[in-house]
């Protein structure tokens, strides 16, 4: 895989399915992890990133992906486990063959990843954005009051988004606790698939996250 250290980064190349049915999007995550993410993974060397996308859903779901257009293109600067990440990362339209069982919207489905167990679960587009008052995490839980500590800078070379936040612990109570929660779990900003799915075929994006 393409993942290794230089200077104080770790640096990796993903490659990930943009899987879009009916208004719900497909996220998964490490069983207990907080961040979901599109499904995908770390693109080996000589590998097309396009191959990468069906090779991962194929070894962690046994399921075979149709991978159409590259999206959009993430720079995405962050720490993870007390180590920064530089993570290039390659979006590609993707779709499910209409005989998968992971097109089930009502439960969650289980994935594998070496030794480790992944959670597989749809979320409404719209709901990615909604804060509620109260709000927890699909997990159940709420978020840990350690949790990540992140400055997030966030751009679209359309100009159609613009936005800049500030992230530490996660404040206590209310709406507050709730816009926490709602920010961290993701790994991509929501407004950023939303915007990619709208635009022409062909067009890629191109988005700096973390910087």
């Amino acid at each position: 895989m393409i993942s290794f250290d230089i200077g104080n980064h770790k640096f990796q190349l993903r490659a990930a399915a943009v899987i879009v049915e009916n208004g719900y999007a497909l996220l998964h995550r490490l069983e207990g992890d907080p961040i979901w993410a599109l499904p995908g993974g770390r693109v080996e060397p000589g590998e097309a990133a396009a191959s990468t996308v069906v090779r991962e859903m194929l070894e962690e779901t046994g399921e075979h992906l149709e991978c159409g257009g590259l999206l959009f293109v993430v720079e995405n600067f962050f720490e993870y486990n007390g180590k920064l990440q530089h993570e290039v990362g390659l979006y590609f339209r993707s779709a499910l063959r209409p005989e998968s069982h992971l097109r089930n919207k009502t439960i969650s489905h289980q994935g594998i990843e070496s030794d480790k167990t992944l959670e597989f679960r749809w979320f409404q587009l719209d709901e990615l954005e909604r804060v509620k008052e109260g709000l927890q995490n699909p997990c159940g839980k709420h978020a840990p009051a350690n949790g990540m500590q992140r400055k997030a800078a966030f751009a679209v070379n359309s100009g159609a988004i613009d936005r800049k936040s500030q992230r530490g612990d996660a404040p206590s109570g209310g709406m507050r606790a709730a816009q926490w929660v709602l920010q961290t779990f993701l790994n991509l900003h929501p407004a950023f698939l939303r915007s990619a799915l709208a635009s022409p075929q062909g067009v890629v994006s191109h988005i700096v996250q973390g910087k």
